[in-house]
């Protein structure tokens, strides 16, 4: 089954207010600040390369976002399993790690460049990808590679939410989670552990029916901080931290969920449930 993906990215808050007291702050690093987790890493399962390119799946990109900068990157695993990435001319781009078990940036053309406010770029797929995601950005993201010291295979190191001293920590970003695989497309837009860029998408299948999924309004980044600057201030249960700010700018760049915030602070609210403080 061929189908049309379409995704549209809406405006995120511009600067936050004076009331975000305790925000987590981002610091971006280098390479050496890179930290390889299960949530921003893909290991491939296998050495052998595909090398059919016969399943094409075309996506649209509306750029209802801004005036900046935008660019699209896509990231997953070939119909054989190895980690790849999409290169700007629409070919699989496998990186090489040159034998490093530790993170090293990934060397090509790796990112689109997307049109201005309200335009449409069309980027193709040109296999199977499963595993993965079209990320959405304003400003260059930075994506490593390193080899699985345990199987010796390739790996992909994506840019990470909870690390702030991750390179890529003080971009604006949002991506699309999706599996083509076998004909059948499984897509998200993963709004249960964080939320940065505001995007929806839609799905044309070859029969004309389109699935649409609206996502969250623009602005959304600073009304949730907004709304949990409030909430802190009800119960002084340090809501506010789970919103991450530029620290040059002051500007709300993402929000965390709970569960991804304890990756940064494992005793943030330890005794929230146990203690005579409560959320009203």
């Amino acid at each position: 089954m061929r189908g049309l993906f379409g995704l549209a990215v809406a405006s995120v808050a511009t600067f936050i207010t004076g009331s975000l007291a305790r925000p987590l702050v981002v610091r971006p690093g280098g390479v050496n600040d890179v930290v390889i987790t299960e949530l921003n890493s893909i290991n491939s399962t296998s050495k052998v390369e595909a090398v059919a390119a016969n399943n094409p799946l075309q996506l649209e990109i509306v750029n209802n976002f801004g005036s900046d900068q935008m660019y699209l990157y896509v990231t997953g695993k070939d119909s054989n399993g190895v980690a790849c990435m999409i290169a700007a001319d629409g070919s699989m781009f496998y990186p090489d790690a040159g034998g490093s078990t530790t993170p090293v940036p990934i060397q090509g053309d790796i990112k689109t460049s997307l049109g201005g406010m309200g335009s449409t770029t069309t980027f193709t797929v040109p296999d199977f990808l499963i595993s993965s995601r079209i990320w959405v950005s304003e400003g260059e993201l930075q994506f490593f590679t390193s080899v699985d010291s345990s199987t010796g295979m390739t790996a992909i190191v994506e840019p990470s939410v909870t690390n702030k001293e991750d390179p890529s920590a003080s971009i604006k970003w949002g991506f699309v989670e999706f599996n083509w695989e076998n004909g059948t497309i499984y897509a998200n837009i993963t709004y249960v552990d964080w939320v940065g860029i505001a995007m929806g998408m839609a799905l044309t299948l070859g029969s004309g029916e389109t699935q649409t999924v609206k996502g969250l309004i623009a602005g959304s980044v600073q009304k949730l901080c907004d709304d949990l600057n409030t909430q802190n201030a009800a119960d002084g249960a340090g809501w506010d931290k789970l919103c991450v700010t530029n620290m040059e700018t002051g500007e709300a760049i993402r929000v965390l969920s709970p569960n991804l915030y304890l990756d940064v602070d494992p005793s943030w609210q330890a005794d929230y449930y146990t203690s005579a403080t409560r959320a009203p």
